[in-house]
């Protein structure tokens, strides 16, 4: 507990801090003036077309003008930082001039996590997060799938090196929001062995 603790402190501190103008000049928004706090954030799953057959696709340009941002879910990332990402579905997310909150999800689900965090982040994956995120102007990332499946054993290491990892990725890239996804399940939450 706290880790999550630790890990909000950390995360709701670097989005207040003064930010340099050298620092956020590839940034897709102003930080100083984005009060996350005060924001609509609408999700957008994208194209469905591959997990949900048949279902219509909504077009970006349909979401309520009432979202001052958007999380779009998902991209994923593999154990060799390889990003997977429908480009068509994202440009047209962006293309909104909206804020861009991307979710992230590892090939490998939960064991990918465990294969790329070290004590020391993993300075090859935070930099391609970092420069896709400056290329495709994307204002953060939502991490997810930091539990372990069913018939998967928790890796305490994760949860240790998950804090390495964001710093490291906000030294490179300062204007990025960061957000966890861990879902508020008791055993995940005191991060003790499952089984």
């Amino acid at each position: 507990m706290i880790f999550y603790l630790l890990l909000f402190c950390l995360l709701s501190n670097s989005m207040i801090l003064s930010v340099s103008s050298e620092s956020t000049k590839d940034c897709p928004i102003d930080p100083p003036n984005f009060d996350i706090s005060k924001k609509i954030i609408c999700y957008y799953q994208g194209n469905l077309d591959q997990i949900l057959p048949g279902v219509q696709h909504l077009d970006p340009r349909n979401l309520p003008d009432e979202c001052d941002a958007i999380c779009y879910g998902s991209i994923e990332i593999d154990k060799e930082s390889v990003i997977n990402v429908d480009g068509n579905t994202l440009d047209s997310v962006t293309a909104l001039n909206k804020p861009v909150i991307v979710s992230v999800e590892r090939r490998e689900l939960y064991s990918g996590w465990s294969a790329v965090l070290t004590k020391d982040g993993n300075a090859e994956d935070t930099q391609i997060l970092c420069d896709f995120a400056k290329q495709h102007n994307i204002t953060g990332y939502e991490l997810f799938t930091l539990v372990p499946r069913d018939d998967e054993d928790v890796d305490k290491n994760i949860t240790i090196n998950m804090i390495p990892y964001i710093k490291q990725l906000k030294k490179m890239c300062p204007f990025l929001i960061i957000s966890l996804l861990i879902p508020a399940i008791p055993k995940y939450l005191s991060n003790k062995d499952c089984k």
